[in-house]
């Protein structure tokens, strides 16, 4: 029981390749394959002509295939970190038999993730400037003016506004509590490499994001997505719908989504339809089960499969749209709000003291 728990909180670390050199790699397995031959071809050939770190990886990899494992275990197991999806759809496309094509999925993946990617980073960094720049001045005022405005107030301290007490609570307890103070970042610090570097802190992570109301809709559908892209695949193989299932599991990164799945793959074992099974799973709409319904009446739940995946791809662009969307107003609000903080809490009262003083003289 203990060896299970810490093998739970286990920390795991490694660096990561960039997307560039993501897609290097499969760029270069996807084009050896696609002429017919294997993906240790391309890594032999790719060995010679990449960075240092996409070498380490690509030798690591060389050695594993020829040990007899397969590329996306031995990509798993390599000294730097790919990503998450693309290595799941590479198991996949190994699992299924197609390659080629999962390759394919893998590099158009990359190529979205790097487009989101920077929409993010130029949809925060002005506001993140700005927050930064208000930061900086609230600490430099902080220390030159608030033991005038301390003096100030002191006498009158019941009759000063709410932003003038709020902010000589905070600046008092930060000049204060220098202890309560480190501890509270040791602390902060301590929960974010748990979350990060633990199997139980990213699992609780997971659930949290999957309940955010923007965020986790826009995971569900990202996952949701690959999924039912890979059950098409498999059930176009001629895989029974469980193992279809299973095999499709592997690409979810979400832990509750993957119990939500090994749930249903029990299920369907025991002749229950994947529509009936699927039904309140976190991220299926209505949409999605009419389609589900549709794929258990027809021939070719492959097909049907496959228009669920791209419904979803099709929701997961929307619901990026939104939160890119919503990223600047947001961040320009908060650091809006702050400011009239300060300068209710801050300048006024000085403003006011100077007028007091005029009408005395």
């Amino acid at each position: 029981m203990v060896s299970r728990w810490l093998l739970f909180f286990q920390i795991q670390w490694r660096p990561k390749l960039s997307y560039t050199q993501q897609r290097v790699f499969f760029l270069s397995i996807q084009q050896f394959v696609s002429l017919g031959l294997t993906p240790l071809a391309a890594l032999k050939c790719l060995v010679r002509t990449t960075s240092s770190g996409l070498k380490e990886v690509t030798c690591f990899c060389i050695a594993k295939v020829k040990m007899g494992q397969t590329l996306s275990v031995a990509l798993s197991e390599a000294p730097y970190e790919s990503n998450a999806i693309a290595l799941l759809l590479l198991k996949a496309g190994e699992q299924s038999g197609q390659l080629e094509k999962t390759l394919s999925d893998v590099l158009v993946h990359l190529e979205k993730a790097v487009s989101f990617q920077k929409d993010v980073k130029a949809a925060v960094r002005y506001p993140l400037f700005l927050g930064g720049v208000l930061s900086v001045t609230f600490v430099i005022l902080c220390h030159l003016l608030v033991p005038q405005l301390i003096q100030l107030t002191s006498e009158e301290i019941d009759q000063a506004s709410f932003a003038t007490r709020s902010l000589l609570c905070v600046v008092s307890f930060f000049q204060g509590q220098d202890g309560a103070l480190l501890w509270v970042l040791l602390s902060a610090v301590g929960l974010l490499a748990l979350a990060r570097l633990t199997k139980a802190g990213r699992f609780f992570c997971q659930y949290l994001f999957l309940k955010m109301p923007l965020w986790g809709a826009l995971t569900m559908a990202s996952q949701w997505s690959y999924f039912f892209y890979l059950l098409s695949l498999g059930v176009n193989k001629g895989f029974p719908l469980h193992k279809a299932l299973c095999m499709a599991q592997t690409v979810l990164s979400s832990a509750p989504l993957q119990n939500v799945i090994r749930a249903a793959g029990k299920e369907v074992v025991k002749g229950r339809s994947l529509a009936a099974v699927l039904k309140g799973a976190p991220g299926i709409l209505e949409e999605t089960k009419i389609l589900l319904d549709l794929a258990q009446q027809t021939k070719d739940a492959s097909c049907v499969y496959t228009k669920i995946s791209l419904f979803y791809a099709e929701r997961r662009a929307l619901l990026a749209g939104y939160l890119l969307s919503y990223l600047g107003p947001c961040f320009l609000i908060v650091i809006g709000v702050l400011f009239l903080w300060l300068v209710q809490g801050l300048f006024l009262p000085f403003y006011e003291h100077v007028l007091s003083l005029d009408g005395v003289m």
